[in-house]
């Protein structure tokens, strides 16, 4: 279940970012969106910046296409 509360607290961010740009998006807006108090927040994440470092993380590598002549 943590996992999963992790995995909606990044999508939450992602989206308010987005939106409101990293600045304009505090850890009671997140926390907000989500239902949730501000101190269930920081005991999955200890800041914002943390949350932006795991976002880039959880997306899919992809390997640009090369043709070579």
């Amino acid at each position: 279940m943590a996992e999963e509360t992790k995995e909606r607290i990044l999508n939450t961010a992602l989206a308010l970012f987005s939106q409101r740009g990293y600045l304009g998006t505090s850890m009671s807006d997140i926390a907000n969106e989500l239902g949730m108090t501000k101190g269930a927040l920081y005991k999955h994440y200890t800041s914002k910046q943390e949350i932006l470092d795991r976002i880039p993380s959880r997306m899919p590598t992809v390997t640009p296409a090369i043709e070579v002549f």
